[in-house]
């Protein structure tokens, strides 16, 4: 999909105009994830902010593995940590001539002759400069998994209850009062059980769609909410096999044909 316009607004127009030529819903859009590029991210001028005044209940959710990312760059500054990655990398850079090289390849392969590696690998600091903080989009979703051996909801769980009901009033189609009383027999219901679901996947299965109308319309939107990005942003390492020196002056077409044909192959 060419893209002439970066700002938040214009990616926010190429998402929907590709989602609606995808002959996508775009009323039913109740999650978006995108990494924290300003331009994506952006509270004010975003893409996911242009969006979502269009769209209020499509959640934004930062990618958890761009969030993984930030929180190792903020636990780089921890002196421990630091004088650990600072050590790992002076014996990279000691080891990093052809002869100390053999002779760690030599002693490889007398210690630990099963041993695939065969060299140290550079650490790449780049990729941990950024500082953000994260928000946990899901905490009020929390309360439709209750922990184990607990039978009826506490008062924070309820209130997380009435808050979902009534931001998802169109998808749930119940008052606050219903979406209690199901979320208390819900418990009851789990206690009674001889295994607790482990995450919202095994909730979503168990849960009777006749029995809690509202729970599992609200389990349907928590499993399907964007967790992370990376599978989608790993096809674009497709580019360096599909575009190179012999196909160099291919077309916008071609490419995105060959690239869709190499993801669908791979995937």
């Amino acid at each position: 999909m060419p893209v002439y316009d970066l700002s938040g607004k214009g990616l926010a127009n190429v998402v929907v105009d590709s989602l609606c030529k995808c002959v996508f819903d775009i009323d039913y859009l109740r999650g978006q994830g995108y990494d924290g590029a300003a331009a994506m991210s952006g509270r004010f001028r975003g893409a996911q902010s242009v969006i979502r005044e269009q769209h209020p209940l499509a959640l934004y959710v930062h990618c958890s593995s761009h969030s993984l990312n930030l929180a190792i760059g903020d636990a780089c500054s921890v002196a421990p940590i630091r004088n650990c990655l600072g050590t790992i990398s002076s014996v990279y850079n000691f080891l990093n001539t052809p002869k100390r090289l053999n002779v760690l390849q030599e002693s490889i392969r007398t210690v630990c002759p099963t041993s695939n590696s065969t060299r140290l690998i550079q650490m790449c600091p780049t990729r941990w400069i950024d500082r953000h903080d994260s928000v946990n989009v899901l905490s009020d979703f929390m309360c439709l998994l209750p922990v184990k051996n607990l039978t009826a909801p506490t008062s924070g769980q309820v209130s997380a209850m009435k808050q979902l009901s009534e931001s998802y009033a169109v998808d749930v189609e119940c008052s606050s009062n219903v979406a209690v009383a199901e979320l208390q027999v819900w418990y009851r219901q789990l206690a009674s059980m001889q295994q607790s679901p482990r995450n919202a996947v095994e909730a979503y299965e168990l849960c009777s769609g006749d029995a809690f109308p509202c729970i599992k319309k609200l389990l349907q939107i928590m499993v399907t909410l964007p967790v992370t990005t990376c599978s989608s942003e790993r096809s674009f390492s497709t580019l360096r096999r599909v575009k190179t020196y012999l196909r160099s002056t291919m077309g916008t077409d071609r490419l995105n044909g060959l690239a869709a044909c190499t993801v669908k192959h791979t995937s």
